[in-house]
């Protein structure tokens, strides 16, 4: 290559890169734009796994099909949900005491365990009952247990 060629062909490559580049961003743009019409309002406190499964869950009991096929059948990958509509979860608080774990018996949460130093509780949560359960203070964060994962070959 000729050294007046160098120059130029070294800036049409950067142009054709920022091109690319500009390209994909706005086709991200325009993808998230397109799911944030797909999913519901988005919480700080509830995590975007939870939020989809709950929505898909609200979606599925409106529709004439709704209660035809067990709802476990909404369980992700990230998100367990039960037959009676219950989703697995851990509730992050301010603190962990006696009183708030009546609390959340009494808003009808299914507790499995707590850790009072982590300030979580593990428990089953009916997805109606997640948005009601977010607006309570004492909540900070409402996000799936970390499951385990094969490794495939």
């Amino acid at each position: 290559m000729t050294p007046a060629i160098r120059p130029l062909t070294s800036t049409l490559i950067t142009c054709l890169m920022l091109s690319v580049c500009l390209n994909c961003a706005s086709d991200d743009e325009a993808n998230v734009r397109q799911n944030a019409k797909l999913r519901p309002q988005t919480s700080a406190k509830v995590t975007d796994a939870i939020q989809l499964v709950v929505a898909q869950l609200e979606k599925y009991q409106k529709s004439p099909q709704g209660r035809r096929k067990p709802l476990s059948t909404f369980s992700t990958s990230q998100v367990k949900v039960n037959d009676a509509g219950q989703i697995q979860c851990y509730i992050h608080l301010e603190q962990v005491t006696a009183e708030t774990l009546v609390e959340l018996r009494n808003r009808g949460v299914r507790i499995e365990t707590e850790d009072k130093q982590m300030k979580v509780v593990q428990a089953w949560v009916r997805y109606q009952a997640i948005a009601a359960l977010e607006q309570w203070a004492t909540v900070l964060r409402i996000s799936s247990p970390d499951y385990a994962k094969t490794l495939r070959r």
